[in-house]
Formats: C-alpha cells, sequence, structure tokens
C-alpha cells in the first residue's frame, strides 16, 4: 500500500514539477506523442515536434513505437536490435546512417523546438538517456546537445556531421557501449539568452571521435536510442535554501556524482531524508543528527538517473524535491 502511494506521489511530484519547480522545456519527451503510428523507417517527424534537421526528404532520423504493424520499427524488437523503452513505448534512433563509420562520417540528428526561450545567464539542467544498437560495430563518446535560438536546418545527401560545437556533451572516452542499459548524458549549460533549439547527435569528424569496435560482425556504425530528453531550469543555482518551521537546510550538489551534503540547523526533534525512485520504491534512509549540523550521503551504490528526496520531520514531510545523479 506504501508503495502505492509513493507511486501516486511521485506522478503527482511530476506535475509539479512541469508546474514549477522544475519545467521541462522538451515537448514530448519521450516521443510517445505522435501525429500517426510510424509505418516506415526515418519518421521522427510523426513524433512532432522532434524534426531531422537535414532537409533532404529520404534520410531521415528513426522512430521506433510499439504501435506500429511495421516490426522493422517496433519497440521492444526491431530492425537493429532489442530495446524497451525507458519510459512507455517509444524512443527516437540516430545514427542509422553513419553516427561513427568509415564510409563518409555521416550523421543523423534530432532537433526540437523547446517550449519557451531560454533566459540569458541562467543556469538549465540538460540530459537524456541512448542506449547502443545491438547491431552497431562500433561505440563512441561523440555525442552532445547543441543550443541554439534558430534551427540548423542543412541540405545534404551525404548527412556529413555539422560543425557546431555542442555545449553539453558526453565525457571523452567515456564510450557508450550499453546495448542493454539506457545511460544517462547529463550536463549544466548557461543561457546566452534566446536559445529556443536543441539539436542530438555527433558534431564531431571521425577524426576526433573515440571509438571502441564492440561487434565485429555488426554494421558499419555506432547507432543510438535515443529516450527522455530534459531541459530544466535550474531553480536553486546548484543549492537548495529550505525553510520548514524551525530547521532551515541546504541539500547540495544537484544533480550530483557521488555523495551530497546536507547542512541544517539542529531541531530538537531527529529528521530523516528518504530517497526513493522514480517508480516509488525507497531505496535509502537517512537519519540527521540532532547534534550535528552538516551530514554527507554517499550515493556510489545509486544507478545513475532522476530520484526524489523527502525529508521528514516530527512524523511530517517537510520537502519533496527532485535529485538527479549522474555517473562519469
Amino acid at each position: 500500500m506504501k508503495k502505492i502511494m509513493y507511486i501516486l506521489l511521485n506522478i503527482i511530484l511530476s506535475i509539479a514539477v512541469d508546474s514549477g519547480y522544475a519545467q521541462n522545456l522538451v515537448p514530448n519527451p519521450s516521443f510517445e506523442q505522435y501525429v500517426t503510428c510510424p509505418t516506415l523507417y526515418e519518421q521522427v517527424y510523426l513524433a512532432s515536434p522532434w524534426f531531422q534537421p537535414n532537409t533532404v526528404s529520404y534520410i531521415g532520423t528513426m522512430y521506433y513505437n510499439q504501435c506500429t504493424s511495421n516490426t522493422n520499427i517496433s519497440v521492444p524488437n526491431n530492425i537493429n536490435g532489442y530495446q524497451n523503452a525507458k519510459t512507455g513505448n517509444a524512443y527516437a534512433g540516430i545514427g542509422w546512417l553513419y553516427f561513427y563509420g568509415s564510409a563518409n562520417g555521416g550523421r543523423q540528428y534530432l532537433e526540437i523546438r523547446l517550449d519557451s526561450i531560454l533566459t540569458p545567464g541562467k543556469k538549465y539542467l540538460v540530459s537524456f538517456y541512448a542506449s547502443l544498437t545491438d547491431d552497431s560495430k562500433y561505440a563512441t563518446d561523440a555525442v552532445g546537445v547543441y543550443f541554439s535560438q534558430d534551427s540548423v536546418l542543412y541540405h545534404d545527401s551525404l548527412t556529413r556531421f555539422l560543425p557546431l560545437i555542442p555545449q553539453v556533451k558526453n565525457n571523452s572516452n567515456n564510450i557508450i557501449s550499453d546495448t542493454s542499459n539506457w545511460v544517462l548524458i547529463s550536463g549544466e549549460y548557461i543561457a546566452q539568452g534566446g536559445e529556443q533549439f536543441i539539436t542530438i547527435g555527433n558534431f564531431y569528424p571521425d577524426s576526433v571521435s573515440s571509438i571502441d569496435t564492440v561487434n565485429s560482425e555488426g554494421t558499419e556504425w555506432a547507432a543510438y536510442y535515443i529516450d527522455d530528453v530534459s531541459v530544466m531550469a535550474d531553480t536553486a543555482t546548484g543549492m537548495e535554501e529550505l525553510q520548514k518551521g524551525n530547521m532551515k537546510f541546504k541539500v547540495y550538489p544537484n544533480p550530483t556524482e557521488n555523495e551530497i551534503t546536507i547542512e541544517y540547523i539542529p531541531n530538537k526533534e531527529q529528521a530523516t531524508l528518504e530517497l526513493y525512485n522514480l517508480i516509488g520504491e525507497q531505496v535509502g534512509s537517512y537519519k540527521l543528527d540532532k547534534e550535528n549540523n552538516r551530514k554527507k550521503i554517499s550515493l556510489l551504490n545509486y544507478e545513475a538517473g532522476i530520484y526524489f528526496y523527502q525529508i521528514i520531520l516530527e512524523g511530517k514531510i517537510i520537502s519533496e524535491e527532485k535529485l538527479i545523479i549522474i555517473k562519469r
């Protein structure tokens, strides 16, 4: 019963996030909404408002959805392998035509217009999930997100890489080779002002893209499924200062990699931080000592992803916030 209650809580929190705390500016972030169910390859534009910025009509980014009767683009089984959606029943695919490849260094990209224009000087938290397709011969580290004021529309029948510098990118030499799990890629971006589009892909030539050969019998590319894309304003600018009754505390950093620190003015009652995953399962509980004013919590044993924490004082929930864990 408690698990069900926290699942409902997470749904409520998600609604709350959308309405204020950290609104995701990416419409249709997990590709669930579609104009019509895809029937052919390269129809990502059906997951509106996503599109492939290459204006050559026959070169398009892949769209996979469980709704289709075409088994080549279905979920979880499709022509490129097997992968369940990170969220829902759909995802996109980039690199079907040489995301990394020796033929011409070609690329495919995903682009979308954000729900609002970015504010100059404001920090935004950026993330998406990627999984290497089973049929890929190679795996690479060269994937990132490019912010722009206008679309990066281009016309190139060879789908060469776009000579742009992504402001958020995967760490160098962090080869994304996992075909079973979804790998979180995340970072921070300080807006220049006026940005309204993001483009996801490999913006580097083959000569500077780190690669591993992971499947000697695979196809000459490194193709990736993409799901759960997010751009959220960091309303706390990296540190939350929370005042609840007689207790004031800070939780930082967020996003974080290895640990969080909680600084607080002790209360006569002992407070507890409880950590939950996205399906409402409690994955950790930590007491905040009444005699101290700081506690560090190790997160090394947690997988990368989005969590929620609650701070409980005198039997009441005094704060419910999102926590993003990244792994480099």
